[in-house]
């Protein structure tokens, strides 16, 4: 891989220099905010989804096979002591998002270490510094996700490989941790496609000579002891998927799945405007490498770092068919990188001459400085948007009650996997490609009869995200008791021959009971008395309530005797 051409007065610019001490105090203070930004950011969605197939594995069960998943399995595995190890608490969540703090001090590490041997020690500490300290990548390194240790694992596999000559112990090293990070993500496959292009492209923009380098016998040898690396990896976990029975179900999850044929694209002008855009990024790359004076800038080492990162970004926002904000995780260490030494050479001979003598004092290097206050600002003002947060509030509250309502046996239905501790009664979870999926009328749509054939009785309460005729099950057969909707049923109508009889139209079986707003019902459901409960089959049920009942609703008894009512929650529950 490119080496590092070091600017000849960089070798005196070890860590004596007297904005290190910043550099380090801006290290530390984004570490401890992010770590006290783990509390404060408000759950993604995909974070209880990884975790409870970190649960699942944890539980016995097996990935794609018993519990749904379109994501490679090393991250779920590497997981899944430490959630046998916490249990099954309501806060687990938390617990395991502190676990995501190793990844992110190894991705600043790896950082550091680019930064460090492409232009000095001094700059390696700002670089770690920034990264730490850039709100995206607070935000998403902070989660519980896959993309936390697929970011460290690619930053590491750019520490191992930039700056270095390109040797087959290097190649065979690189090809190791490359195939580590697809059995975290497949959409390692992208970040490797703009890494050969970014290679190529550099090799071409130093001239004819570079160009024909990459095919020295160097570089085939390192690549031959790359491409074994990059197999080791996935053949062991493709293997062992395959002798335990699962490969159909380990290749549906991985590839087949996140495959929509004749969809799953970008819009096409999109699609279009990426050449234009690579054109662009190559045209302002030559010119930046031709520019003097850039702390470094123009060296192959950081073109190459430059194009992978342009390219990379620009494939996210015009190919990639469904874009998030964590698909842009790995290149943020990358980003800084690119940024130090421009902070450090043109913006701050632009800033200095503007401050006075005491201020040049205070703040050497100043553009460092102040970017990196910048960024603490940023991630200060936004923790403090998230303090009257109650969302994460209500959702422990959520987790807390189900496991108080439901037994490691039942099953429970959510959309993605919100509930986490039990297995859900649908097998997919309803993220974009599954929905895109059901839309194109390559799943099918038995979410409601998936619920009656395994007696569910507790649902999450967004059902906004659920297919809208599963909606509609739900409103009819599931009530709200406080965070959840529990089997539940209101009176459908009145008995015309005998308008004392109240009737319920029950499509879950299970043991239900009457509640009303004053407490238990005292009337006959059935013709018993429905104190302990009374397990009903589906179908209609008539209830004959007693003197003065008002408002009586068919509830699960369990819930009921949690103290959870459709009226307000109390008891245990509150």
């Amino acid at each position: 891989m490119y080496e590092a051409r070091k600017p000849s007065d960089q070798k005196n610019q070890g860590l004596q220099e007297n904005d290190v001490p910043w550099a380090l105090g801006m290290l530390a203070a984004g570490l401890f905010l992010s770590m006290v930004y783990v509390f404060y950011h408000r759950f993604n969605s995909d974070e209880p989804q990884h975790l409870h197939v970190a649960w699942g594995w944890a539980h016995g069960l097996m990935q794609y096979q018993d519990v749904f998943d379109n994501h490679t399995p090393l991250f779920h595995l590497l997981m899944a002591p430490l959630v046998k190890l916490f249990g099954d608490r309501y806060d687990l969540l938390l617990w395991m998002r502190a676990a995501m703090i190793p990844f992110r001090l190894g991705t600043l590490a790896c950082t550091y270490c680019i930064a460090a041997r492409l232009f000095s020690p001094r700059l390696g500490i700002w670089a770690a510094a920034l990264t730490g300290a850039f709100l995206p990548f607070v935000e998403k390194s902070v989660e519980f996700r896959t993309d936390v240790l697929w970011t460290m694992l690619f930053v590491m596999a750019v520490a191992a490989s930039v700056g270095f000559k390109f040797t087959p112990a290097r190649g065979f090293l690189v090809g190791i941790i490359f195939g580590t990070a697809f059995a975290v993500s497949m959409k390692s496959s992208i970040l490797l496609a703009c890494c050969a292009a970014a290679a190529v492209s550099t090799a071409a923009l130093n001239g004819r000579e570079a160009f024909r380098g990459l095919y020295s016998r160097n570089n085939c040898l390192a690549l031959l002891a790359f491409l074994p690396g990059l197999l080791i990896i996935p053949t062991v976990v493709i293997a062992w998927f395959a002798t335990h029975g699962a490969w159909s179900d380990f290749y549906y999850g991985t590839i087949q799945h996140n495959l929509l044929p004749g969809g799953g694209k970008s819009p096409l002008w999109k699609q279009l405007a990426f050449l234009p855009a690579a054109y662009v990024l190559l045209f302002g790359t030559r010119k930046l490498a031709a520019a003097k004076n850039l702390s470094g800038a123009g060296s192959p080492a950081y073109v190459f770092l430059l194009l992978m990162a342009g390219y990379y970004l620009l494939a996210v926002m015009l190919l990639w068919p469904f874009p998030t904000d964590q698909d842009s995780l790995p290149m943020w260490p990358i980003v800084m990188v690119l940024l130090v030494p421009l902070l450090d050479g043109p913006a701050e001979r632009f800033i200095r001459p503007r401050l006075g003598v005491r201020w040049r004092a205070l703040l050497p290097h100043a553009a460092l400085i102040l970017f990196a206050m910048l960024e603490i600002s940023l991630i200060l003002f936004k923790m403090g948007s998230h303090l009257y947060d109650k969302r994460i509030g209500q959702e422990l509250a959520t987790w807390k009650a189900v496991l108080e309502l439901t037994e490691p046996g039942d099953t429970v239905m959510d959309p993605k996997g919100e509930f986490i501790f039990r297995k859900r009664a649908y097998f997919y979870a309803f993220e974009t490609i599954t929905r895109a999926r059901m839309a194109a009328h390559l799943i099918t749509d038995n979410v409601a009869d998936s619920l009656v054939a395994e007696h569910t009785c507790v649902v999450y309460p967004e059902i906004q995200r659920y297919p809208e005729d599963f909606q509609s099950f739900v409103r009819a057969n599931y009530l709200s008791v406080g965070p959840l909707l529990v089997a539940g049923k209101i009176p459908v109508q009145e008995a015309s021959a005998h308008p004392d009889v109240l009737s319920y139209d029950v499509s879950i079986a299970a043991e239900y009971t009457i509640v009303t707003a004053d407490g238990p019902g005292k009337g006959l459901l059935d013709g018993k008395p429905c104190n302990d409960g009374l397990v009903l089959k589906a179908g209609r049920h008539a209830y004959r309530p007693a003197p003065g009942e008002t408002r009586p609703a068919l509830l699960w008894a369990n819930a009921a005797r949690k103290g959870y009512t459709p009226f307000e929650l109390r008891g245990k529950g509150k």
